[in-house]
């Protein structure tokens, strides 16, 4: 799935329609002047058409907003009558010169306050409005300043009157996806998430913010920062939701404050390209991952559910791997192999995703992925084959999973997304005509002579390829993953010193490699050049010489902590570390 990025296609946009020099197009003799439409307009303009396409216009509607936008059509000079209209009305016109400055000022740009364009939306309006203001009271600075603080006022109260109804518009966007989410609800306890979701967006208890807010067993409970947030501590949380409130399931409203774009889709993996005739040969790429449902991560029924084992539920699927779709997919008829029915299994939310085509709700379930390997192994190796042999056996991430609701006869692997999660978890790497892309946990699993030839390029009417030794490319075609991989980059040069940053990973050493500033100096006595390393640093993370640093955590504490509990936390937080590294604890001093 891709978000849709392009503004629909212009109805002029035929052969015929060239744009002349002035900046406008001619058809069949007549000129169709473009309406001035700042960048950011035009962004605003195109995001508004993505959350609103689901409310289907009538395609006569749409054709005559279409006529609509074309503007005001200028008659050209075609016959000797229309010649003597022009030359009556000539002496109200204005010149040449003064029509073209027009046509490059925006209808925003003057201090007179009046028409802004045609056709315009409400909130496009308000746009419109701010930036004509804004215009103001750079005129005023540079030639009134005693004008100033008034018309800065008013830029204000237009830009809180924009807020408002920004706010007004996603609130009641979001009170309709959960009342279509109640009407098709099929579980009780979602039902009850729902509706306490619509009542706290009523009575304000639920804001417009950047935050997300928890609902559980139909009680919101929570207001958190990022989804991270409440990730890390799934189990704990759940644990104190169910002491106070009992049973019940985990729901999630999501921020509605923000830019307003919404979700639109050495054990190498690689990735083969599925192409074919019907497909020009383009193709696409495939990839397999591991969906993992675990009740414990999203409800408490009793005290000791969190003790249960065994709770996991993983089932492997071929997906289409598309990077224009933020979260992974999956569709209804799958959720049978993950022990999933939507008349017993609450949803843990409902979104809103833009497809290529229109705007269309689907409900979420929340699960770990990760990238699997045709047979379903994971991209980790065994013991000291691993990077991270202390953590799980796994790459992947916990996400919300939307669920695609088709015929169960159409349905191939197309119709699963993988979602931003191999992107996120792997290291990957491709090269121009080589129709492979390479997936791993380290980066000499995607690097290589033969994973990343040099001087590649792709050519739709010629082949370009270098030629080399018969030998040289035998051996190039048969090598694997690398044993070492080193980066140099010079840094500077002074005199008859040069210093490089080194950074390559141990020889026939998985997971450990070492990062160094190399100083080559010149010796005229011997002629030749000593490298020294003056500084260096080596990474293990099989050493525990990592830290671990919880996500986003400045975010998290500035928001719900004081700057006495940070720095208490901190303190503990340090004194935790040198107790797991047996060092004394150090004797507080007496005041």
């Amino acid at each position: 799935m891709s978000g849709d990025d392009q503004s629909s296609e212009d109805p002029q946009g035929s052969s015929s329609n060239q744009p002349s020099e002035s900046g406008s197009l001619r058809r069949d003799g007549r000129v169709i002047r473009r309406l001035g439409m700042s960048e950011q307009e035009r962004r605003d303009r195109l995001e508004r058409k993505r959350r609103f396409r689901y409310r289907r216009v009538s395609e006569d509607e749409d054709k005559k907003d279409e006529k609509a936008k074309e503007g005001p059509k200028d008659v050209g000079p075609s016959t000797s009558q229309e010649e003597t209209v022009e030359q009556g009305i000539r002496e109200y016109e204005p010149t040449l010169t003064e029509t073209e400055n027009a046509q490059e000022q925006k209808p925003w740009e003057t201090v007179v306050i009046g028409s802004l364009g045609e056709n315009l939306s409400r909130i496009e309006r308000k746009n419109r409005e701010i930036a004509q203001q804004r215009y103001i009271v750079k005129h005023h600075e540079e030639n009134s300043p005693h004008q100033v603080p008034h018309n800065q006022k008013v830029l204000e109260e237009l830009i809180q009157e924009r807020e408002q109804r920004e706010k007004n518009n996603r609130i009641g966007e979001r009170l309709e996806l959960l009342n279509w989410a109640l009407d098709t609800c099929q579980c009780e306890a979602e039902e009850i998430n729902i509706r306490a979701a619509i009542e706290g967006y009523q009575s304000g208890e639920i804001g417009y913010s950047n935050n997300f807010t928890l609902i559980y067993a139909g009680h919101i409970v929570d207001i958190c920062p990022t989804y991270r947030s409440f990730c890390e501590d799934r189990e704990d949380r759940l644990d104190r939701y169910f002491e106070a409130f009992g049973p019940g399931w985990l729901w999630q409203e999501p921020p509605l404050a923000g830019s307003g774009f919404g979700p639109i889709a050495m054990k190498g993996l690689c990735l083969d390209r599925r192409a074919n005739e019907t497909n020009y040969h383009i193709g696409c790429y495939p990839v397999n991952q591991r969906y993992t449902v675990d009740r414990k991560l999203v409800m408490r029924a009793t005290a000791t559910d969190r003790k249960a084992k065994n709770t996991e539920v993983s089932t492997y699927f071929k997906t289409l791997m598309d990077s224009g779709a933020t979260f992974p997919s999956l569709v209804s008829h799958d959720l049978k192999r993950l022990k999933v029915d939507f008349r017993y299994y609450s949803a843990q939310g409902v979104i809103g995703i833009q497809t290529v085509s229109n705007y269309v709700k689907y409900r979420f379930i929340e699960m770990y992925v990760s990238p699997c390997s045709e047979n379903g192994e994971t991209l980790v190796g065994d013991g000291d084959h691993a990077v991270w042999p202390n953590e799980p056996r796994h790459v992947g991430m916990f996400a919300p999973v939307w669920i695609n609701e088709i015929p169960k006869e159409s349905v191939g692997f197309i119709h699963r997304l993988s979602g931003m999660v191999p992107f996120d978890v792997c290291y990957m790497s491709s090269a121009p005509t080589m129709r492979k892309f390479w997936l791993g946990e380290d980066r000499r699993d995607v690097l290589g002579t033969k994973r990343m030839p040099a001087h590649l390029r792709y050519d739709s009417t010629k082949v370009l390829q270098l030629t080399s030794h018969q030998r040289i490319e035998e051996l190039r075609n048969g090598a694997k993953t690398p044993d070492q991989v080193i980066f140099l980059h010079d840094i500077c040069a002074k005199g008859n010193k040069k210093q490089l940053l080194s950074d390559g990973d141990w020889r026939g050493v998985r997971g450990k490699s070492e990062i160094a500033i190399i100083e080559h100096e010149l010796n005229e006595q011997r002629r030749c050049v000593a490298p020294k390393v003056t500084d260096r640093v080596v990474l293990e993370p099989r050493q525990n010489t990592y830290e671990l640093t919880p996500f986003d955590a400045r975010v998290w504490q500035d928001d719900f902590l004081s700057e006495k509990q940070i720095l208490r936390a901190a303190s503990e937080e340090t004194a935790g570390r040198a107790e797991a590294r047996g060092e004394p604890k150090k004797k507080k001093r007496k005041s």
